[in-house]
């Protein structure tokens, strides 16, 4: 009785007490695209963070520079990466860009919980053109063309395993033909902004914690003691 009576504590403890906590979200221990952290990658450099797959293969996209004069506001500690560095349409600059067809932008979360988790997922992203995110293989959110005007949110929360586990989130963007009007032009600017990207998780407080690891000393101590009056 006594032994089910301090379990049922320490159980407890686990499911009272929690506050909920919000961090940035780390794929392969980086943040949003076009950083490292709270570092910007310069223009033209790699963003290990995401692997970049389409008809050319798979490569590492990068940071462009400079970006079309049509898309909208770049928020802060983030940056747009594509194909190449050049997506500019900017008259009376060239036409640079990317050639039509569908680019995939992904990464990976990795976790390590000592039990099941709740995770939440939250944040936002813009493309050039059209776009399709998934998390964990499911869809999450999408954006017509031009998804580049205003920034599409998402929300998803899902229960992540114990143990080690990587949840991939993937980024499906459509590039366009627009050879008409770019006066014949194969390349069609295309790239991915992601941004405020966070995960939250019910974290337990410090004193639920502590809570928790009482009930299981008195569990132990209750137990030598009972082995120690047995012999």
């Amino acid at each position: 009785m006594i032994n089910r009576l301090l379990f049922i504590t320490a159980i407890a403890a686990l499911t009272m007490g929690s506050a909920t906590a919000l961090t940035p979200l780390s794929v392969n221990q980086t943040y949003n695209t076009g950083y490292n952290g709270n570092t910007a990658i310069a223009p033209g450099g790699d963003d290990v963070n995401f692997i970049l797959f389409s008809s050319a293969g798979v490569t590492t996209p990068v940071v462009s520079d400079p970006i079309p004069v049509a898309y909208g506001p770049v928020p802060a500690g983030a940056q747009w990466i594509a194909p190449t560095e050049n997506q500019t349409d900017d008259p009376p600059a060239p036409i640079a860009g990317d050639a039509p067809g569908e680019y995939a932008y992904a990464a990976a979360l990795s976790t390590d919980f000592l039990v099941p988790t709740d995770v939440t997922f939250t944040g936002e992203f813009e493309a050039d053109n059209s776009v399709t995110l998934e998390i964990n293989n499911a869809v999450v959110a999408s954006a017509a063309n031009p998804a580049f005007l205003i920034p599409t949110t998402f929300s998803l929360t899902i229960n992540i395993g114990a143990g080690s586990v990587s949840t991939p989130i993937q980024f499906y963007v459509n590039n366009i033909a627009d050879s008409n009007i770019y006066n014949g032009a194969s390349a069609n600017p295309t790239g991915l902004l992601v941004s405020n990207l966070k995960i939250s998780t019910a974290a337990p407080e410090p004193s639920t914690w502590l809570l928790m690891f009482a009930g299981l000393g008195s569990l132990l101590m209750v137990r030598r003691v009972r082995r120690a009056v047995a012999l």
